[in-house]
């Protein structure tokens, strides 16, 4: 079939196709569906109009992909947002890198308007945090009343006598520890999703992802003396990452920081964009961490692994979990603390 064809199929094609010579810099074909998505007419699609509409945000991350796509791979597919006609677009774009050609190394490549899909999407994403936060509350709040319960029921039939109370104390005991059980097993549960190590990585807003959280919090103890900050540096920052793992990572880092904070204390997120990776920095100031611990923090079922400040159980992987999931995003994680002055978790992602 000749090349006259397949420019034929292309043109009546609903996708937006292109070719963009690498060497030269310019566009070798746009068809009109890709016209239309960027509103511009044949002449002035080039790489001005490219840098001109591409947001700024996006343009390292943009270039970051083609250097790994002339360096790496032959194809990839990234995300991008552009502004057509004073209005917001996101692109998912698909191109493929041809390097033997007389005409130097050609791109072809398609790109499709998927606002509505990633608007959808971060819809769902917010309320799935949300949800994961508001389980972290919950298990947080009720394993400490549910401990007292159980110390004080104990403790009250020791002293009976008449065989029907001890009975009646017997089912309150065994109800309290089915309720105690399944707080466990709810908060155990994440622990079994970390088996499946592939990573599906995209681009977060993670400024936003960790304010809406951090609100979550603030807005459930409310109630209490207990206060939680959010900075971020820039006030946006995106990064490539695997997002329900991510924040299987927030959730055990503030499971940690309840436990072992006060109801007066406080609990601070600050994250900061450094070139191409991501600084996180969670602290509380509450009990700390002995030196000893310090060490073995981030190994699985160890002494590190201690009640908290109501009797929470520890499961002994929380930490471990915390660092594997980050040394997959090829980050790493440390610890900063001393007894009764609280406690830094410092960790660093990759932004690509």
């Amino acid at each position: 079939m000749s090349n006259t064809f397949f420019q034929e199929m292309a043109e009546k094609s609903a996708v937006a196709n292109f070719i963009f010579n690498l060497t030269t810099l310019q566009f070798e074909y746009s068809n009109q569906a890709m016209l239309t998505l960027l509103d511009t007419d044949a002449n002035s699609v080039n790489i001005d109009l490219l840098s001109r509409i591409i947001h700024p945000d996006d343009l390292p991350y943009a270039l970051n992909a083609l250097k790994d796509l002339t360096e790496v791979d032959s194809n990839t597919e990234i995300y991008l947002r552009v502004t057509v006609s004073n209005k917001q677009k996101w692109l998912r774009v698909n191109v493929s890198l041809s390097q033997n050609n007389q005409a130097g190394s050609l791109l072809f490549g398609n790109a499709v308007d998927v606002t509505n899909e990633i608007e959808n999407q971060q819809v769902f994403e917010k309320y799935a945090n949300k949800k994961n936060a508001i389980i972290n509350i919950l298990a947080h709040d009720l394993i400490g009343p549910l401990g007292t319960i159980n110390m004080l029921g104990s403790s009250l039939k020791s002293t009976l006598t008449n065989d029907v109370h001890v009975n009646l104390i017997d089912s309150m005991l065994k109800i309290n520890k089915q309720a105690t059980d399944l707080v466990k097993q709810l908060t155990a549960r994440e622990f079994a999703e970390t088996k499946d190590v592939v990573l599906s990585k995209k681009r977060v807003n993670i400024s936003k992802t960790l304010c809406e959280y951090l609100e979550e919090y603030q807005n459930s103890f409310a109630h209490s003396q207990r206060s939680f900050s959010f900075s971020s540096t820039p006030d946006n920052i995106f990064i490539n990452i695997d997002e329900p793992k991510f924040m299987q990572v927030m959730n055990n880092l503030m499971t940690n920081a309840l436990k072992f904070t006060p109801e007066d204390g406080s609990v601070t997120l600050n994250i900061e964009e450094k070139d191409d990776e991501v600084n996180f920095v969670l602290a509380d100031n509450g009990i700390g961490i002995p030196a000893d611990y310090q060490a073995i923090l981030f190994d699985k079922f160890t002494d590190a692994g201690r009640k908290g400040l109501q009797g929470e159980p520890s499961i002994g992987l929380g930490m471990f979990v915390v660092k594997n999931i980050i040394e997959w995003h090829k980050g790493k994680v440390w610890v900063e603390s001393n007894e009764d002055s609280g406690t830094h978790i410092y960790f660093t992602l990759p932004k690509y």
